[in-house]
């Protein structure tokens, strides 16, 4: 897969002209409010989002200025890389506490904080347990050794997130919820006609192959990861940023 600037633009006309996006935002607006304290620590992955809210994203990107759109997606493909073998790294929109596609931020940051501390910590257990199948993976395929801390380096359940007043998002409901994004994709890929058939992947992840392309995405990342592992910096990826954008 790769999308390039002007394959987004097309679809992003289409969301447009059928109103995906307003309709996008109409679910959104169904999904009870929440205020925290903004100290980020929730934020330090990217978020998985389904196609027709990276294009929603994507959108609200191209309105920022030259200078921030192309800082945004540097800092964006380099998570991408490196979010495996980074321990510093937190979600890429994010800056100083604050996330900067707020308002057009995906369905997992808006239902955040909604699960009760027995349904995170299930939540937990199970991005720990792929994590330690992603681990294995890259050590008996490239021994690259993924850090334990990222492995193991979830943050305990937060309890200064709160409720404006409605009631909370329970398990059911979210999935119903998502299940109205779901249908808005699929309607969304057939009007457009798009080959793949949707699903959900890292915001990052939507990015690099925007960007870099999957092939050179792929093939790529285990000499990367390498580099960063043994200098702490990968001049490789720094060309390949230069090569594939030069916004």
């Amino acid at each position: 897969m790769m999308l390039s600037d002007d394959s987004i633009s097309s679809l992003i006309s289409i969301g447009e002209r059928g109103f995906y996006f307003q309709r996008l935002q109409d679910i959104y607006r169904e999904i009870p409010q929440t205020i925290c304290k903004c100290c980020g620590e929730c934020c330090r992955h990217g978020p998985r989002v389904y196609m027709t809210e990276y294009l929603h994203i994507y959108r609200a990107m191209k309105n920022m200025s030259h200078d921030k759109f192309s800082q945004i997606v540097k800092k964006t493909i380099r998570y991408g890389f490196l979010s495996l073998v980074d321990t510093s790294l937190s979600c890429p929109f994010l800056e100083d506490g604050k996330c900067i596609i707020y308002d057009h931020r995906a369905f997992n940051c808006r239902t955040w904080g909604h699960s009760s501390e027995e349904e995170y910590y299930f939540y937990i257990e199970k991005a720990r347990k792929e994590l330690e199948s992603e681990r294995d993976f890259w050590l008996n395929h490239f021994e690259i050794q993924i850090p334990d801390s990222i492995v193991h380096g979830h943050k305990t359940f937060c309890t200064n997130m709160k409720l404006t007043g409605s009631a909370q998002l329970t398990a059911e409901k979210r999935k119903l919820q998502e299940g109205k994004i779901e249908r808005l994709e699929n309607l969304f890929i057939q009007e457009s006609m798009m080959p793949d058939e949707g699903g959900v992947l890292e915001l990052p992840l939507f990015i690099c192959l925007t960007f870099i392309g999957s092939a050179q995405f792929f093939n790529s990342r285990p000499r990367i990861m390498k580099e960063y592992l043994e200098n702490g910096n990968s001049g490789f990826l720094e060309e390949l940023i230069t090569i594939h954008f030069n916004g």
